[in-house]
């Protein structure tokens, strides 16, 4: 369905670029949790199959990682608040009008 009014050209690029970013949380994110676990020293395992290793054993390495993990992670956080704050949320749910 579309959404009436037309939102302004600069709310429908934003919110092109935040879908890009959620779908790139959405892989980057495990991928840091690996290399981070990696780099302390265990293994990830798949439904039970370990998987190969990708980072070198290094606290500084897993250090640092767990550092842009977490940043990564709070930003994630500050994005879905923005969503919510924002009509979209109001239109997803059914019982709430977007008039009100």
């Amino acid at each position: 369905p579309c959404i009436t009014p037309q939102p302004p050209r600069w709310q429908l690029q934003l919110n092109r670029l935040m879908k890009i970013y959620l779908y790139g949380l959405m892989i980057l994110m495990p991928l840091l949790g690996w290399f981070f676990l990696n780099a302390e020293g265990d293994a990830v395992k798949l439904f039970f199959i370990p998987l190969p290793s990708i980072a070198p054993i290094s606290e500084l390495l897993a250090s640092l990682t767990e550092e842009v993990h977490e940043l990564i992670g709070a930003s994630g956080y500050l994005f879905i608040a923005l969503h919510a704050l924002d009509t979209t949320l109001r239109r997803m749910l059914l019982w709430v009008s977007v008039g009100t």
